[in-house]
C-alpha cells in the first residue's frame, strides 16, 4: 500500500457573514475565485464583492450594494440586510434565476434553477434535455457579449422560463410576456428549444442549437432591458422608452429578428463556426437531425444514425418540410 500526499490547492475560513479570516488560510495557483457559498469574488478596483446573481455582495460590511427587490415582503427588515441577519442558519442563493422546466420519463414536469457554470442539479444529470441546456448556456457565457446578457437575465429582477419545444419541426422560439408574477419578478417571456435539430442553409452552413438559443436569448435580453429602461423613465406609457417598450412586446418592431441575428447570435455562430450572416427574411433553412447541440465541425454534422431511429411518421413531417422549402421557387 502507498500514500500519496495530495497538495491542498486552496483553503479558506470566513466570519459568519462571510469575511474571510485571515491569517489562516492556504492559497497555491491557480486561485479558486468562487468561495463564500460557492459565489465568484470581484475583484476589480479593490471592491471585494461576490457576485451573487441578483446583487453584489460585501462581506466586509455584511450588506447588499443594493436593495432587495421583493423588500415589501420583508418590511421589518433592512433592505440592504444579508439572509436577515442570521447568516449562521440561512443564506440567500441568488435572488433571481432562469428556469429550465424538464419532463421526466412519465412526462411530469420539473423546474431547475440554471447556474451559471454549474451542471444540472443532482438527479437530472441523466436527463437530456437539462444536460443540453446546461451545456447550451454555459457555452454562450463562454463568449463575452452572451456572458453579459445571460449575467443581466439573471441577475436583475427578472424569471425566464426555457422549456423544451412540442412541435417537432421548430428548432427554437421565443414567446414576449412582459409582466410581473405574483411575487414580483418580471417574466420577459419563455423560450422553447428542441434540441434535436439544426438549421441547414447550404453549402455547409449550418446552424447548431446552441446558436438558435443565442438569438432566442438575444430578445429576452431585450424585452427585459427596455422594459427596465421604461420603468426608470417614470413608467410614462407615452415617453419614448414606453412607446419603445409597448411596440416591441406587441411585435411591431419588424426589425428585431434580424438585430438579434446581428448581435448575440452572430457572436456564438463564430464562436462556435456556425453560419454567419444570414438574413432572417430571405434565407430559409431546411432542418436535420444534429449529432451535438453545440457547433463547430463536428456539432454541425448530420447523425444520421439518430435520424433513421426516429418514428417513422417524423422522418416523413422533417422530409415532407424540408422538401417544401427547396422547392417551394421551383
Amino acid at each position: 500500500m502507498t500514500f500519496t500526499l495530495q497538495l491542498i490547492v486552496q483553503e479558506n475560513h470566513y466570519y459568519p457573514f462571510g469575511l474571510e479570516l485571515r491569517g489562516i488560510e492556504k492559497e497555491n495557483s491557480p486561485e479558486h475565485k468562487f468561495t463564500y457559498n460557492g459565489k465568484e469574488k470581484q475583484e476589480e478596483f479593490g471592491l471585494n464583492w461576490l457576485d451573487y446573481g441578483a446583487r453584489n455582495y460585501d462581506a466586509a460590511v455584511g450588506r447588499w450594494n443594493g436593495i432587495d427587490v421583493k423588500a415589501e415582503k420583508y418590511y421589518d427588515i433592512t433592505p440592504y440586510a444579508y439572509a436577515g441577519n442570521m447568516p449562521t442558519i440561512a443564506i440567500d442563493p441568488n435572488g433571481e434565476e432562469i428556469i429550465i422546466t424538464v419532463r421526466d420519463k412519465d412526462g411530469n414536469a420539473h423546474s431547475l434553477k440554471y447556474v451559471p457554470g454549474a451542471k444540472p442539479p443532482k438527479g437530472y444529470r441523466n436527463n437530456q434535455f437539462a444536460k443540453d441546456m446546461y451545456k447550451i448556456l454555459n457555452t454562450i457565457r463562454k463568449t463575452k457579449e452572451g456572458r453579459r446578457k445571460i449575467n443581466l437575465l439573471h441577475k436583475r429582477n427578472v424569471r425566464l422560463n426555457i422549456s423544451q419545444e412540442k412541435d417537432l419541426l421548430q428548432t427554437s422560439r421565443y414567446f414576449p410576456i412582459g409582466k410581473a408574477d405574483d411575487d414580483g419578478a418580471f417574466l420577459p417571456g419563455s423560450i422553447s428549444v428542441n434540441t434535436l435539430l439544426g438549421m441547414d442553409y447550404g453549402d455547409d452552413n449550418k446552424i447548431s442549437p446552441a446558436t438558435g438559443v443565442a438569438h432566442e436569448i438575444d430578445h429576452a435580453w431585450k424585452t427585459a432591458k427596455l422594459y427596465t429602461d421604461f420603468v426608470e423613465s417614470g413608467s410614462d406609457p407615452d415617453s419614448k422608452e414606453g412607446k419603445a417598450w409597448f411596440s416591441f412586446v406587441n411585435g411591431k418592431d419588424g426589425d428585431e429578428e434580424q438585430r438579434a441575428v446581428d448581435n448575440l447570435e452572430r457572436t456564438v455562430a463564430e464562436y462556435l463556426g456556425d453560419y454567419v450572416g444570414r438574413d432572417y427574411k430571405k434565407d430559409k433553412p431546411t432542418i436535420y437531425v444534429v449529432k451535438d447541440v453545440i457547433g463547430g465541425k463536428g456539432g454541425r454534422q448530420r447523425d444520421d444514425e439518430k435520424y433513421n431511429n426516429l418514428p417513422k411518421k417524423i422522418r416523413e413531417l422533417i422530409e415532407k418540410y424540408n422538401n417544401s422549402v427547396l422547392f417551394k421557387d421551383k
